[in-house]
């Protein structure tokens, strides 16, 4: 059905299935489905009949594709499909009246026929990715049959009256058709289940939408102009378990309408304090609720807030979300000057990411200095402040010197398996290693374009608050199981490690330093990184150190060389090489050398060192 080397989404692929009834429960859930389609799918990848796409898509092989429309050819349903062909108008034949499924998928059509067609077995008819502005109103009258019907991607401006004869219709996709405004006959279209308007010029959504009692998805996200639901509508869908809803103004009291079938809602507001304090979010698998679009891709985590502005509204419904979310995002919060202390002591610990961009007026991630360490210890029993936590990302927080600010007997990473910090021009240093060795879930840090960064992993219990960290002798061994590390463009860092405590690496696998010119050394002590070997020029390093130092030498010299080199071009002048160590290792598994670690110059300096 759909075109040559054409994406397929799962999704679209579930709604058309649910439709035709394929799944051959009439109470299957839309959850359900989904999880059906996807282990078929991924079946057929791993037989190498489909292939792997971006998240959620994939596309069938050509002759995958060829085999399955020869099959179906020869069945009892009959296939028209034409999808992809750059057709520029539809001429139906008579024999077409037989056809169960018909495709036109990704043409050129603008205009269909202005008379009524008879398809008496038609089920399917796909449309969508066209270029129709108008549909005659008599189109549909002869498809009494159809039970989806996609126009996606179009530019309908108004709906046909004879879409009132679809009465089993159960899939109507019209995302993307940015000129319809008029929805009040979708009213009459009574089995619908799945209803797809993102993207569309909707005021409203009209009190006949009600009527649609057997709706189990509704989809009015990214609507620039709705503003209005009307009361009531909500109450009525009673089989309702997706709702994706994006008010640009207007209240949110549809939430308190909410029925406890619902699975999933993405809710898109101007402003968190519309949301009313009565909601329930208990029966949620899923939400992703913000107070703007932010066109982020596909996430890991299924209960998302997203806050961006002044600041955060720390009202009792607000309260109540955060603490119902595993991931919360900070934008732009410019009067935030310690985040997450106050909603910690309120109970918000179901938190496993927090992400924080551009809010460029917070110094540390906690700061708890003026709580009752002891009372705040009792309150949160052994769990600790982010006991939860599994990533953290930082990005353009400019003002961050600290982590955190506070007693380290009461914080706890101790779930941590990722952090990625980017452009936090004033920080210093990561953790404490009394800390680091708490981390014993941590995979995966990458750090880049920290301008101020001396150290990830510092000596003592306090962080510096200067240029200089202080070197202390650590007797216990500690170790890391790390298995990726990613440090690039940090001009201050010198050491991964300021301590001489001996360090493991059981795990680390893959590691990558680019663009970190101050660098002398990993740490002052032994380094054990078993998965790795190290070798520079052909000859083997005994240790991590070892290699950095004769890779700094290496650059040293040819610095020296290349300046000697353009000392003796006359009247030319100097270019400038940026030959900063550029270290990547990868396991053994992974390598190519033979199963040691493979490690390489950037390509500027391997030119240079041939001249």
């Amino acid at each position: 059905m759909f075109p040559e080397d054409g994406i397929i989404d799962l999704q679209r692929l579930t709604y058309y299935g649910l439709a035709l009834g394929i799944f051959n429960n009439p109470d299957c859930t839309i959850q359900e489905a989904k999880h059906r389609v996807q282990v078929a799918v991924d079946s057929l990848k791993s037989s190498f009949l489909l292939l792997p796409g971006s998240h959620k898509t994939f596309k069938m092989h050509d002759l995958v594709r060829d085999m399955a429309m020869l099959v179906t050819s020869k069945g009892n349903y009959k296939y028209w499909v034409q999808a992809g062909k750059s057709l520029s108008e539809w001429q139906p034949k008579k024999d077409l009246e037989s056809y169960n499924k018909i495709s036109l998928i990704e043409n050129r059509i603008s205009n269909l026929h202005d008379h009524e067609l008879v398809f008496l077995h038609l089920d399917t008819f796909l449309i969508q990715d066209n270029y129709l502005v108008t549909i005659p109103d008599e189109f549909f009258r002869g498809m009494e049959k159809l039970k989806v019907l996609d126009m996606s991607n179009n530019d309908i401006f108004s709906l046909p009256q004879s879409l009132k004869q679809l009465t089993i219709l159960r899939t109507l996709d019209l995302r993307g058709n940015k000129s319809i405004s008029e929805i009040s006959l979708l009213g009459e279209l009574t089995c619908l289940e799945i209803l797809l308007l993102r993207r569309t010029r909707i005021t409203n959504i009209p009190e006949e939408i009600g009527q649609l009692t057997n709706l189990k998805l509704l989809d009015v996200y990214s609507c620039e102009h709705l503003s209005y639901v009307t009361p009531g509508v909500i109450l009525k869908l009673n089989w309702l378990e997706e709702l994706y809803v994006g008010l640009k103004e207007g209240n949110c009291n549809f939430l308190l309408e909410l029925s406890k079938s619902l699975k999933i809602l993405h809710l898109e507001v101007p402003g968190l304090n519309y949301i009313p304090e009565d909601v329930s979010y208990e029966t949620l698998t899923e939400f992703l609720i913000e107070d703007t679009y932010f066109m982020d891709p596909a996430d890991d985590y299924n209960l998302i807030l997203r806050i961006s502005g002044k600041s955060v509204p720390l009202t009792m419904s607000v309260m109540k979300l955060i603490q119902a979310s595993e991931k919360l995002t900070l934008w732009y919060i410019k009067d935030l000057e310690s985040v997450l202390a106050d909603l910690y002591t309120k109970g918000c610990n179901k938190l496993k990411c927090i992400d924080l961009r551009r809010c460029e007026n917070v110094r540390s991630l906690v700061n708890i200095y003026d709580l009752d360490v002891t009372q705040t210890s009792n309150e949160l029993g052994q769990r600790g402040i982010f006991s939860q936590v599994e990533k953290i990302e930082l990005y353009g927080m400019n003002r961050l010197e600290l982590l955190w600010e506070s007693p380290h007997q009461i914080i706890s990473f101790c779930n941590l398996a990722k952090i990625i910090i980017t452009r936090c021009n004033s920080l210093l240093e990561l953790f404490p290693i009394s800390v680091a060795q708490m981390l014993v879930k941590l995979r995966y840090i990458e750090i880049s374009y920290c301008d101020s960064l001396v150290a990830v992993i510092s000596t003592s219990d306090e962080q510096t608050s200067g240029s200089k960290t202080e070197l202390v002798t650590q007797d216990t061994d500690v170790v890391f199981p790390l298995t990726w590390i990613s440090l690039r463009q940090l001009p201050k860092l010198e050491s991964f490690y300021s301590g001489h405590s001996i360090i493991k690496y059981p795990s680390l696998e893959n590691m990558i330093v680019e663009e970190c010119p101050s660098m002398k050394r990993w740490s002052y002590g032994d380094n054990y990184i078993p998965k790795i070997k190290f070798e520079h020029v052909g000859k083997p390093c005994s240790n991590i150190n070892d290699y950095i130092a004769a890779q700094l030498e290496m650059n040293e010299n040819l610095m020296i060389r290349e300046k000697k080199h353009s000392d003796d071009t006359n009247g030319y002048h100097a270019r400038t090489h940026n030959v900063s160590l550029r270290d990547t290792v990868q396991g053994k598994q992974k390598a190519g050398m033979a199963g040691r670690g493979a490690l390489r110059f950037r390509d500027a300096a391997k030119k240079i060192a041939g001249t």
